[in-house]
């Protein structure tokens, strides 16, 4: 079970490096404009964003398991 779990993160985080990858790839310039405008941003509105593209993963998540 434990490699089963370690598999199942590093195949996550393998998806994260090629979904992140891909946007950098498809917009360099897009992608620039936006970190500057976070790099702008309330330490509040960041932990906001924080948590709710944890929660939104977390869902995620807890979707696949349930029904895939």
């Amino acid at each position: 079970m434990e490699d089963f779990a370690l598999q199942d993160f590093l195949v996550a985080l393998g998806l994260a490096l090629v979904l992140e990858g891909a946007v950098w790839l498809a917009a360099p310039q897009s992608m620039r404009r936006f970190m500057l405008r976070l790099a702008g941003s309330s330490p509040t509105v960041l932990r906001f964003c924080g948590l709710t593209a944890a929660m939104l993963g977390l869902a995620v998540v807890w979707a696949a398991r349930r029904w895939v």
